[in-house]
């Protein structure tokens, strides 16, 4: 197995992004290109990361793969990544001396090569939630970071409340102390689509949602979030090819 990407700082990003869930992802890559099925540790967030094979450059993957890695130590190795520069990722198969390994090699001006071990795949089996959701938003990502870190400081969790038959959302958090609060309509800048189909109540823990939305920032300029009352929140990462959905189970009761 081998790919090349010239667009390198921009898969370091997605790598970010999962990376807010989980440290040691399964990939499962074949002809028609890369996917990542994965829950944190505390079942609490669910990732799920698309990527074509028509994204890379050179994409050479003959029978379907399936391999894990620490995260953090392929962020590391690819740290100094060139906005100019291109990856080449292959999969180097098991033998008599050495385990399965993944060899990352930056192609630049100066090739530099990096061999990490690949990690034992102990799958697990991840229901992906189907949910029928009676609302939805689709804004920028730029007003929902902004709103999330000014709320993170205070409390918990982060809130959201809208009506039926209104044209508007309410942001806020919620915990014993005071209260922050966003009010937005349908005909904020920054609100793309405001759907509502009966009265919402829900919240959502404001530490997995900011460490998210911060690598997210980075890769999407638009999210649309599907939600209902005390059910996971469904956001989906609007990027150029492939898909970022992720899942976060609700807070109950608070």
């Amino acid at each position: 197995m081998m790919f090349e990407v010239s667009k390198a700082t921009e898969f370091k990003e997605y790598l970010e992004t999962l990376n807010t869930v989980t440290v040691e992802p399964i990939f499962k890559v074949n002809e028609d290109g890369l996917k990542v099925e994965t829950m944190d540790p505390s079942h609490v967030a669910l990732i799920i990361f698309e990527l074509p094979c028509a994204y890379f450059d050179t994409w050479r993957v003959d029978e379907e793969k399936t391999f894990s890695v620490n995260l953090s130590d392929v962020l590391k190795a690819i740290k100094k990544l060139g906005k100019r520069e291109s990856l080449r990722v292959e999969l180097m198969e098991p033998n008599d001396s050495e385990n399965e390994r993944l060899v990352l090699t930056v192609l630049g001006e100066i090739e530099r090569k990096k061999t990490i071990p690949c990690l034992e795949v102990i799958e697990e089996e991840i229901p992906t939630p189907r949910i029928h959701f009676k609302s939805k938003i689709r804004m920028t990502i730029s007003s929902l970071k902004q709103i999330v870190e000014d709320f993170n400081g205070n409390q918990e969790y982060f809130k959201i409340v809208t009506e039926y038959n209104t044209d508007m959302v309410r942001f806020s958090n919620t915990g014993d102390a005071y209260q922050d609060e966003v009010t937005m309509d349908k005909h904020h800048d920054h609100i793309l689509e405001l759907n509502i189909q009966e009265d919402t109540t829900t919240s959502y823990s404001s530490h997995y949602l900011l460490q998210l939305i911060k690598k997210a920032y980075k890769i999407c300029e638009v999210v649309t979030i599907d939600y209902s009352t005390d059910m996971p929140l469904r956001m989906d990462l609007e990027i150029p090819m492939g898909s970022i959905r992720f899942f976060l189970a609700p807070a109950i009761g608070v």
